[in-house]
């Protein structure tokens, strides 16, 4: 390791990527200086890749895999591996926190729809920060635009709970598009249909990415934030899910377990930004 990261830092901050791409393929293990990751850093930015605000937990992931040839690669044990910061002991509940909070990036989605117990979690945050209508309102929209009919009292109920004003979880959304659903529901109530309209879908769209930004802007961020504490809501959630202590480690066979509970490929994230440093590097 230490002779790769000499030859990474004789090459300055400007690197040729063939250079780097010998450098680091000729005997890489999981451990990087902090000088190595910025100079690959520097490399992404340079390079104009999509992933030029990525974090350095995440490069170091990328370079693992680089590591290893995409035919045989087992990511969730390279994943494993890399957080198990006590070597082969066990994933502790920090290292865990860590892998989330890398694997999470920037994406609310990924958190309410892939990871495993990230929406349960996310839910006792936002019940915790009061902003829980939020997420609620999110569902029901969700609910209400992928039924093949929907109800008229099923929609007014909705409206009455979440967008009227002084309604009982008032979402704050733009006036504008308060308005205009509220409009609509006056024309859905007096011509009563069990489809929407085009337009009625549409301001639900609108109303779902408002209230999609508001969780991001507020309570996700500061989610994330409190992933990178020892005993973060999500990462205590998933140890009781797994019956285990607050200072017992997770072993390769729950990791398994956890990530086996996300229905299509949990570390995707992963293999983008691969694909990314890939490119760069050939």
């Amino acid at each position: 390791d230490q002779a790769v990261n000499e030859r990474l830092e004789a090459y300055g901050g400007m690197i040729p990527a063939k250079k780097l791409k010998v450098a680091i393929l000729e005997g890489l293990e999981f451990d990087l200086s902090f000088g190595s990751l910025f100079m690959l850093f520097s490399l992404l930015q340079f390079g104009g890749s999509e992933a030029d605000d990525i974090s350095f937990t995440e490069l170091k992931v990328v370079l693992c895999m680089l590591s290893i040839p995409s035919t045989v690669i087992e990511k969730s044990l390279v994943v494993f591996k890399l957080f198990d910061t006590s070597l082969s002991k066990g994933m502790q509940i920090g290292d865990f926190g860590a892998l989330l909070h890398a694997l999470i990036g920037k994406s609310l989605n990924y958190l309410l729809e892939k990871v495993p117990f990230g929406r349960e979690a996310f839910t006792k945050f936002l019940h915790r920060e009061r902003n829980e209508e939020l997420l609620y309102c999110y569902d029901e929209i969700k609910e209400l635009l992928f039924d093949a009919t929907t109800e008229p009292e099923k929609l007014y109920d909705f409206c009455n709970q979440y967008i009227a004003v002084d309604s009982p979880n008032e979402v704050n959304i733009a006036d504008s598009l308060r308005t205009s659903v509220l409009q609509e529901v006056e024309a859905f109530r007096s011509n009563p249909s069990q489809k929407l309209t085009p337009k009625f879908r549409q301001l639900l769209c609108d109303v779902m990415e408002e209230v999609m930004d508001l969780m991001k802007q507020n309570s996700f961020r500061k989610f994330k934030q409190d992933l990178m504490k020892p005993n973060s809501v999500l990462t205590r959630t998933t140890w009781s899910h797994h019956k285990l202590k607050q200072n017992e480690r997770m072993d390769y066979k729950n990791f398994l377990n956890w990530s086996d509970r996300c229905s299509s490929d949990l570390f995707f994230h992963f293999d983008g930004l691969r694909r990314q440093c890939e490119r760069l590097l050939i």
